[in-house]
């Protein structure tokens, strides 16, 4: 397998920034006048224009470029029809690619049964009114929904730069669920942030773990939030109400289908190394690089993502916990998908608000973003 050269090089990018502004090198550079503003402005805007292009002209490629597309709306049809998209093969899938083509083949659904349910719901309501066109039109949709809880979560943030920043990414990524998984990210972080609910940590932790219910590489990020409320305000009211909903929630979504059929369509084909390798059309992550088709590969990358979290317990600021694990989650992978960069970036740019304006942090017990 070759590696994914851009993938596995994005991550010292983010680490690089995520350097600048941790140690407030940035403060030399802060935006001092309205000029700067505005060129700040029509920079951001050029380049989501020139996506905008970029994606309207390379529509068709970029969808061959992608199989999730072609496996949630598999899944949603045979789900509508009554079939079990877990048990039965109706869902096409990348098999492997010869002389630069996708060769596809029929398998079970690869993704978590809330994916299936919301995305069900979208085709009901879209596919009459647009037909093959409703799933990127979908993506686009929860993308707009993300931007305005984005700016509920930072009102004082300009919209004409959040905008252009927020488009341009889900341009990108109009074939891939990890939108999806996003929203209920973003949700997440407006608890986080910006709420003063005494339950804020609950539904924190519940809307990170529908996220991750609908991409597994969420459930990372779950992980970390959850050890962190364990760590600063020990087994409070709110661990102990997500310790009791989250087995149900999950137990309610994925039983219609069989918890067997769902364990062995999700967990076992994300972690098989011979089937992601075949599938993938990027190429490798950096441990798959190194170690190939090795029978330790499992047992080697499940102790690295367990170090990433352990260590995050060293942290004291929340959102470098979140950060650091999640931008270092793609070397350690066997899934080469670029969608693992989402979260990261997210984040990311979370963080970097919070230090240029830490005053925006509302909740009652705001969070010591000092490193």
């Amino acid at each position: 397998m070759k590696i994914d050269v851009i993938l596995n090089l994005f991550f010292p990018i983010f680490i690089f920034i995520w350097l600048f502004f941790h140690f407030d090198f940035f403060r030399k550079f802060r935006l001092k006048s309205k000029s700067n503003f505005k060129s700040l402005c029509f920079i951001l805007w050029i380049a989501f224009i020139v996506f905008l292009i970029f994606v309207i002209k390379y529509f068709s490629i970029l969808k061959e470029l992608h199989d999730i597309d072609d496996a949630i709306n598999g899944a949603v049809k045979g789900y509508l029809k009554g079939i079990n998209p877990y048990k039965e093969e109706i869902v096409p899938r990348f098999a492997e690619f010869k002389d630069g083509k996708a060769i596809m083949k029929n398998s079970t659904f690869n993704y978590p049964p809330t994916c299936l349910y919301i995305y069900s719901v979208f085709y009901i309501l879209l596919n009459p009114i647009i037909d093959e066109f409703w799933y990127p039109i979908t993506n686009i949709i929860i993308g707009i929904l993300i931007f305005f809880i984005f700016s509920l979560t930072f009102p004082e943030i300009s919209k004409l730069i959040s905008f252009p920043i927020i488009g341009s990414i889900f341009l990108l990524f109009i074939f891939d669920n990890i939108v999806l998984t996003l929203f209920f990210v973003s949700i997440s972080f407006y608890f986080i942030i910006n709420s003063t609910h005494s339950y804020r940590h609950f539904f924190a932790l519940l809307f990170l773990l529908i996220g991750a219910s609908i991409k597994l590489i969420g459930s990372l990020s779950l992980a970390v939030l959850f050890l962190y409320i364990l760590q600063k305000y020990k087994l409070n009211k709110n661990l102990l109400l997500f310790i009791l909903i989250a087995p149900i929630f999950l137990l309610i979504t994925t039983f219609p289908f069989g918890i067997y059929n769902v364990i062995y369509s999700t967990i076992f084909y994300f972690s098989n190394i011979s089937i992601r390798s075949q599938t993938s059309i990027y190429g490798g992550t950096f441990l798959v690089y190194i170690l190939g088709n090795s029978p330790y590969f499992t047992i080697i990358s499940n102790i690295c993502i367990t170090a990433l979290i352990i260590t995050s317990l060293f942290i004291k600021n929340l959102y470098s916990k979140l950060f650091l694990p999640e931008s270092l989650l793609p070397l350690f992978t066997i899934q080469a998908s670029r969608s693992l960069l989402l979260i990261p970036f997210y984040i990311l740019l979370i963080f970097i608000i919070l230090k240029l304006y830490p005053h925006l942090e509302k909740s009652g017990e705001a969070i010591n973003l000092n490193p």
